[in-house]
């Protein structure tokens, strides 16, 4: 039973990178504009397709055999080191908290250069600083130097980038992950599945609401004249990395 718990607040500990990722997804989506055909690459159970199934016209879904996703959404199996399209087949390809999990990262972009019609994009988010993850399949963590040094050297050109959270992000969500664990192993140790699950009111005033009330604080932020300085500023770490870049 408890792991039944555990799925239904999975993502409790990452509202903040949660959050941020998505405005990134949808700014950049706004940026390019419609697009007619979208290549979702390692799409999972394909999490943004109600956003991004306004802005093209038709898009495919690829993702490995062995996925830990389950393959009810996936349209094609592959790999991204080897994709089995023919040359500039797509205008946008969406690839979000992929590249970490890939062992040849250039081999995949430039696959991903490879298919995409001169002038397309690609929509690229990777975690920084997140726990390992769907092992033994989590290879890398890249700074915004790094992507922007391997998107270069795949002939891309960088039009955006974005970091998901900053300093006080990070360590909010630190402070979040170790108190779910906890919860979780007393949980576990107690066998009372409750205590891991938003009925647990310290979980939600001690996990929920400052994540919450940080992402509301950002944007708050944000909107005051100098407000993007100071974000820079505190930006030397992050939750992760967003990139818009187009094929040149």
């Amino acid at each position: 039973m408890l792991h039944k718990v555990a799925r239904s607040i999975r993502n409790l500990g990452a509202i903040i990178v949660d959050e941020l990722r998505f405005e990134f997804l949808q700014h950049a989506l706004q940026q390019i504009g419609k697009r007619p055909s979208l290549l979702d690459l390692g799409c999972g159970q394909k999490p943004y397709r109600e956003l991004y199934a306004a802005y093209t016209q038709k898009s495919f879904g690829l993702d490995v055999p062995t996925t830990q996703h389950g393959m009810q959404a996936i349209d094609v199996q592959g790999r991204g080191t080897e994709l089995p399209f023919i040359d500039q087949t797509f205008d946008l390809v969406f690839c979000t908290e992929v590249m970490e999990h890939v062992a040849e990262p250039k081999r995949m972009l430039q696959e991903i250069h490879r298919v995409l019609k001169p002038g397309g994009y690609l929509i690229l988010t990777t975690p920084f600083l997140v726990p390992v993850h769907e092992a033994p399949y989590d290879f890398y963590r890249y700074t915004p130097y790094g992507l922007q040094h391997l998107l270069e050297q795949a002939s891309f050109c960088i039009v955006s980038h974005e970091t998901f959270a900053e300093a006080f992000g990070v360590l909010i969500s630190l402070v979040v992950q170790l108190q779910l664990k906890f919860w979780s192993a007393l949980a576990q140790l107690l066998h009372f599945p409750r205590l891991y699950s938003l009925l647990n009111p310290i979980i939600f005033f001690l996990v929920y609401l400052p994540q919450r009330t940080y992402v509301a604080l950002l944007r708050a932020v944000r909107r005051v004249k100098g407000g993007e300085r100071v974000i820079r500023q505190l930006s030397y770490t992050a939750k992760g990395y967003g990139m818009l870049a187009v094929k040149s």
